[in-house]
């Protein structure tokens, strides 16, 4: 993936991300102070392939780094889920 631009999304409720076909390399959550923060990620819609589902600790900002070629989105990043979370960042090529 050597020269490839590395472009960052910020999201703050479920949906589409609307980033389009990416690989997803790195992701920073900020989680709420309280509650039971939980992240799920599907491929183009509610009910794609689940491609990364996370709990996180409340009040904390936590990065979550993909080994290799990260992970592949065919369709969009669709956040299916984002109890607990103020906002979410994705690092994506």
């Amino acid at each position: 993936m050597a020269g490839s631009d590395v472009k960052t999304t910020r999201v703050t409720a479920t949906g589409a991300a609307s980033i389009g076909r990416c690989r997803l390399m790195q992701v920073v959550v900020t989680t709420a102070g309280s509650g039971t923060p939980e992240l799920k990620l599907t491929d183009g819609t509610d009910s794609g392939a689940t491609k990364l589902h996370v709990d996180l600790q409340a009040a904390e900002t936590d990065t979550i780094s993909v080994p290799a070629q990260g992970i592949l989105f065919e369709t969009d990043i669709n956040v299916h889920t984002i109890d607990d979370i103020t906002s979410v960042v994705f690092f994506t090529v």
